[in-house]
């Protein structure tokens, strides 16, 4: 499978985009752009996975990553008081 993607970013914007992959796997590719000394380094990788294993990985994240002490994360601290980001 080939998979082709271009998309360009710009300062200040956020850029969403999506792709279809009908087989589950490894997909690797490089950087398309002259970035600078570093663009050799810029490999990229996208894993393919099922939609039945990202449904089972979104509920696991929403799990793991949700904030369920808002009053206690470190901006919120910050905006009420000038107590300091251990």
């Amino acid at each position: 499978m080939v998979l082709g993607l271009k998309w360009d970013a710009y300062p200040g914007r956020i850029n969403e985009t999506w792709v279809n992959i009908n087989e589950p796997g490894n997909y690797y590719g490089m950087c398309s752009e002259l970035c600078g000394v570093n663009h050799g380094f810029m490999p990229i990788h996208i894993r393919a996975v099922s939609k039945a294993d990202f449904a089972k990985w979104v509920a696991e994240a929403k799990k793991e990553f949700a904030n369920t002490d808002a009053d206690k994360t470190d901006a919120v601290r910050l905006a009420k008081t000038d107590a300091p980001v251990n």
